[in-house]
């Protein structure tokens, strides 16, 4: 984790490399909601996070949230996040657009669950992508697991989009699949979002949690 936070600090603040464009925001949402998981449904979150681009195409940014639990069942508690990534960003045709990004995430105070994950991202359309993504220590565990997700976004009007996502987590000891679907309000710099999440049953059956359906409202503010 401090080699991927020097590495974006470096990047963002070398004049050498000065990014391209840099972009912040903060939110405070009522859950934290990771691949299906509630993380934080105690009380409101406070998320930052930020993105720097170059005209190489590498990107760099990093996120953080407060949250009451770990992901696994029985992990204990944890009281933040904090991820950090590094990527490139490449045409692949028309409108497609792809990502390939290393991602470390942190728990402060609990370095036994830190995990790295490597993943892909394809866009043939700005409305509408896909993402692959392997970690040879999925969330903290000590075995490999890979990600499939795909979402679509549908703007109605000027201000507001509809979304939707699929996914599935694919381990050695679970698999399971989640979704979620929602709706964004845009106004200036300020950002409304109101989303259902739900998980299958074999979420549940493998003893992650004994909740399978959320209901998560935010309110972002860009800079």
């Amino acid at each position: 984790m401090r080699i991927a936070a020097l590495a974006v600090a470096l990047l963002a603040t070398s004049p050498a490399l000065r990014a391209q464009a840099f972009t912040a925001y903060g939110t405070v949402a009522s859950d934290y909601v990771d691949r299906g998981v509630a993380l934080g449904g105690h009380g409101p979150l406070l998320q930052l996070g930020t993105e720097a681009t170059w005209e190489s195409g590498v990107v760099a940014g990093a996120f953080a949230t407060t949250l009451d639990r770990l992901w696994p069942r029985n992990s204990g508690t944890a009281t933040s996040e904090v991820d950090a990534y590094l990527g490139w960003d490449f045409g692949c045709g028309g409108h497609c657009r792809a990502r390939a990004i290393v991602t470390r995430y942190v728990y402060p105070g609990r370095g036994d669950a830190n995990w790295t994950e490597w993943g892909i991202a394809i866009a043939p359309h700005p409305r509408f992508g896909a993402s692959l993504s392997h970690s040879s220590e999925i969330y903290g565990l000590r075995f490999e697991g890979d990600t499939l997700e795909a979402w679509y976004d549908h703007p109605v009007g000027d201000s507001l989009t509809l979304g939707l996502a699929l996914g599935r987590i694919r381990t050695e000891v679970f698999d399971y699949g989640f979704g979620r679907v929602g709706a964004t309000w845009r106004r200036g710099r300020a950002a409304f979002d109101l989303s259902y999440h739900v998980a299958d049953e074999e979420y549940r059956d493998n003893g992650i949690t004994d909740d399978l359906r959320h209901v998560v409202a935010s309110v972002s503010w860009s800079f």
